[in-house]
This record gives structure tokens, sequence and C-alpha cells, in this order.
């Protein structure tokens, strides 16, 4: 590291690192009503390019930027989301110190090489960072329905930021990871992992591991913003250090059960969900569905058949008038809706 930031950075690092999670925190929601259901599509994207001078920069993005320029000792401001002078001047001198072209341009290289260089120069950070939590043990195991005796499966908890990998219901291994940020959070439910995919390289970082959800593209995968592994960041992906997801990728196939857990954003129950219907709050139905001896199916997000004759079956053991959605009336059955 370089003497004059060692006090600096290390004097630092824990207090930006609790003002970036409270600041990702500030608008979560504990998961106790959905979104509203509907045509949506989730696309789990990833800003590559910053500071282009002419073009607006995504506040989220750029507070990504100037928390790892902060934490590796370049940026003594505020984090304010603004791609202002004093930010593109920071990272001008730091294009500079690695022989890049000093554009205060955020590409490709200059993203590796603020990974490299946070990786080298502030390894007590990622070593907080790696250090498991030890909190799942503590709570109810999840489940999913395609999970197999003695197989693989993974438990992801966007309020503990982490990823349990299981076989059966012995915890194999656990890594931190970074989840949704309030405004685009991580789909909870019980996927499977659809797709496995090599070197995407930028934000994506050295593997994908894609999930079903049937309203966007998410998926687990590594990153090139390490700083940002412990917080609420992503664009509802789960990004993991490079290393930890290369090696979850070697050990998991496709087909694995994957089942998420944690926050949801703010909405309500107002609104029938039909037949077909898929969103946000479908898995938190076919849970509570599953909870009162219904069977729902898997809670993958889709009002399919199973869905639809456990709603079937609801209304006609409470006596609900017998239409082909779940209505409000079923909500406050099923303590949804109050």
């Amino acid at each position: 590291m370089h003497p004059r930031r060692g006090f600096w950075l290390g004097a630092t690092i824990v207090a930006t690192m609790l003002a970036a999670q409270a600041w990702t925190a500030a608008t979560v929601v504990a998961a106790t009503g959905p979104a509203s259901t509907g045509p949506m599509m989730g696309v789990c994207a990833e800003a590559e390019t910053l500071g282009v001078p002419g073009r607006p920069d995504p506040p989220d993005a750029v507070r990504e930027l100037q928390l790892g320029l902060r934490l590796l000792g370049r940026f003594a401001h505020p984090i304010t989301g603004l791609y202002d002078e004093r930010t593109r001047e920071a990272l001008r001198r730091f294009q500079a110190e690695h022989g890049l072209t000093p554009d205060g341009v955020v590409g490709p290289r200059t993203w590796e090489a603020l990974a490299r260089a946070y990786e080298e120069e502030a390894a007590g950070l990622v070593a907080t960072q790696r250090a498991a939590p030890g909190s799942a043990d503590a709570r109810p195991l999840p489940s999913h329905p395609d999970r197999q005796a003695g197989g693989y499966w993974i438990v992801i908890d966007t309020t503990a930021v982490e990823l349990t990998l299981y076989q059966g219901e012995q915890a194999v291994r656990r890594w931190p990871v970074a989840v949704g940020k309030p405004s685009t959070i991580t789909p909870v439910g019980e996927w499977r992992v659809i797709r496995k995919a090599r070197d995407w390289g930028g934000g994506f970082g050295t593997r994908w591991l894609g999930l079903d959800v049937p309203w966007g593209i998410y998926g687990i995968h590594g990153t090139n913003k390490p700083w940002s592994i412990g917080t609420r960041a992503s664009g509802g992906c789960i990004r993991m250090f490079n290393e930890d997801v290369e090696q979850l990728w070697d050990m998991v196939p496709e087909g694995t059960p994957v089942t998420i857990v944690g926050v949801l954003p703010e909405a309500t129950w107002d609104s029938p969900i039909g037949s077909g219907a898929t969103g946000w709050n479908v898995p938190v139905l076919q849970w509570a569905l599953r909870d009162h001896g219904f069977d729902a199916g898997r809670a993958d997000g889709k009002m399919g058949p199973q869905t639809m004759q456990a709603v079937a079956e609801a209304q006609r053991q409470w006596a609900l008038p017998p239409v082909a959605a779940a209505t409000p009336d079923l909500f406050r059955a099923l303590g949804l809706r109050w």
C-alpha cells in the first residue's frame, strides 16, 4: 500500500462501509408485502462506462465508483452519486498511477484496475468481507421442492447478504455476496440454475449461473467491483468475489435448486392475480398457500396450473367466491392482507 494512504485507509474503512450499508438499507422494506404483478422485465445490468462528457451517469453506479476510490484512499469527499469534477480528478490520478489514459472516463480497463488495486491494497478489508457471519445456522432452513437427498442446493439470504451451499441439510460452504439495491431488489423464490457460462467479463466477472426467474434475467456471477461484496448494490443479481463464484461454479451442475429469501419491495395486495401471471409477489403467495396446507408447487413466480389448483382448493375450503384468480379476500384469509 502507498505509505501516505495506509493510516488514512485503515481509519476510514469501517466508517465508509457502515455508511454504504446504511445508504443501501435505508429504503429496504422487510418481506411483508410484495410488488404488484403484471408485465415486467428485469435485467441485472451493470453500468460499465461512466464519465463520458455530455452523457448522464446512473447515480448508483457513481456511488459505487466513489466508494471504491474512497476505500483506496483516492477520494476524501462525500459519496454523492454525482460524477462531478472532484470525482473525475480523483479518477484521473488513479488512472495515471496505473498506466491508463488519464481521461476521467471509467471503462472496463479502469474497473479492472480498481478491482486489482482494491484486492492488493485493502487486503484487510477483503478478509473482513470474507468472514462468514455465521448467522444462517441460527435461522430455520428454507425449503426447495426440487432438492434431492444428499444433493447440492443453494440458499441466498438477501438480509444477511450471504450465499450458503448445502448438501442435503449440511452447510458445505458459505460466501459473502452483494445483492440488489433497494430500487432493483433480488427476487425471492425457489429457482433453479438453468445456464452456466464462463468469462462474461466486465461487471459479471469470470462465471455466470443463470436462474429461471420468469420476468427477467438474473443470476449468480462474479464482479469487477469487489468492494461491493457485503452490500446491497447490484441490479438484482447476486455478486460474488470471482474466486468464490469460480469455486461454486465448479461444484454445482445446471438444475441445482436455489432458494432466495429476504427482502421485497413495499407493495399491497389490492388486485387479483390471475392464471399465467408472474411477478415478485407470486412466490410469497405460493409460500403462504403451502404454509396453509395447499400444494401450490414450487415458488417459481408463475401462476401455473398447480398454483391455480391450490387457489381453487383454498376458495372451496374457506367458502370464498370461486373465481379463476387469487383475490384480495384470499390474500386476507392467508394473512397477506389486513
